[in-house]
């Protein structure tokens, strides 16, 4: 069930409803979830949140990181606190990490926030000078957190960068980006290797174009990789299980991507259509095994207000949606103790 948000409503939190909606497929949220009324100040979570696997979704909207059952889609919670929190990853002990991409009053530098799974309050903040937060990922092999920078604040002084935390705590080594400005989105592959999208600084100041570079496992450098493909801007980027997934944010495409040296080769793509008459897939999730490719594609609808379960790599219509939030950008799973169905 969508709420119509006012002004008030992103300052004071007033009430926003959440129901799942959709045809069966993918067997994610193939049943409405039961609504739910949020109209709380602090962060809270369900009691039994921290036994089962969550979907954590980051709103630009309203500052706020919506908390649901994973695969069911029910809401579990609301995490507050935040200004700008676009970039989500998780760890393997499945804490959160949250990208809080502008400081508040110029008093404190944009953070990076990080949460047990199910967790209320952040046990851990890192203050990033380099640039705005934009997205992370976290290496499972070393535990270093990679941040993806926008560009320099509160102006774009200078180029984003990527911060890396050696074991996410301390302070970063940094990295530039061969001609992007703006670093859009970073994930790390299974051998410890680290990509990264962006664009550089386009016509009369705003992004365009899109930017393709790895910094190698053990190297001091990013590279620029080519792509046999054109993608009119860069967007989410994952690894799928098998491939480097990139998102071009202009078309809702993603290319599935295989690399070798300085090279890309697109062996898929997923289009992600809609119902909603407009589109803007940003960030995205693909949960997967480490023996298999991802399954399903989980994505925010920034203009639309809507998340969306795609099948994957098929694409096309969601299977099933939830809506009600305001403009949601990023989707990460962590792990608890065991998948929960609410259906």
């Amino acid at each position: 069930m969508n709420a119509a948000k006012s002004g008030s409503t992103l300052l004071l939190a007033a009430v926003a409803q959440f129901a799942v909606a959709g045809c069966a497929g993918g067997g994610l949220g193939a049943t409405p979830g039961t609504p739910l009324t949020q109209a709380r100040l602090a962060s809270w979570i369900a009691p039994d949140a921290k036994k089962i696997d969550l979907l954590y979704v980051t709103d630009i909207g309203d500052n706020y990181v919506y908390v649901f059952s994973y695969p069911g889609g029910k809401q579990l919670g609301t995490l507050t606190g935040f200004n700008n929190a676009r970039g989500a990853c998780t760890d393997r002990k499945g804490d959160i990490f949250v990208t809080n991409r502008y400081s508040f009053n110029y008093t404190t530098p944009p953070q990076v926030l990080e949460y047990t799974h199910g967790g209320t309050s952040p046990i851990a903040s890192l203050g990033d000078y380099n640039g705005q937060p934009n997205d992370c990922s976290v290496d499972d092999k070393t535990g270093r957190l990679a941040v993806a920078t926008w560009a320099k604040y509160p102006s774009y002084a200078g180029p984003g960068s990527v911060s890396v935390y050696k074991d996410a705590q301390g302070t970063p080594t940094t990295y530039s980006v061969p001609n992007a400005w703006f670093v859009i989105s970073c994930a790390y592959d299974p051998k410890g290797n680290l990509f990264v999208d962006g664009m550089p600084y386009g016509y009369s100041g705003y992004p365009t174009g899109f930017v393709f570079a790895e910094l190698k496992r053990g190297s001091t450098q990013f590279v620029n990789i080519s792509v046999n493909a054109s993608l009119a801007s860069a967007g989410g980027i994952q690894w799928d299980g098998k491939y480097v997934a990139v998102d071009d944010n202009t078309n809702n495409i993603v290319y599935e991507l295989s690399v070798a040296g300085s090279a890309a080769t697109v062996e898929g793509t997923t289009d992600l259509k809609g119902d909603w008459g407009y589109e803007q897939i940003y960030k995205f999730a693909v949960p997967h095994s480490k023996e298999s490719q991802a399954t399903v594609l989980i994505g925010g609808n920034q203009d639309a207000g809507v998340l969306g379960f795609w099948n994957y790599p098929a694409g096309g219509s969601p299977t099933s949606t939830i809506g009600g939030l305001d403009a949601p950008v990023a989707a990460v799973i962590s792990k608890g103790k065991g998948s929960f169905s609410d259906r």
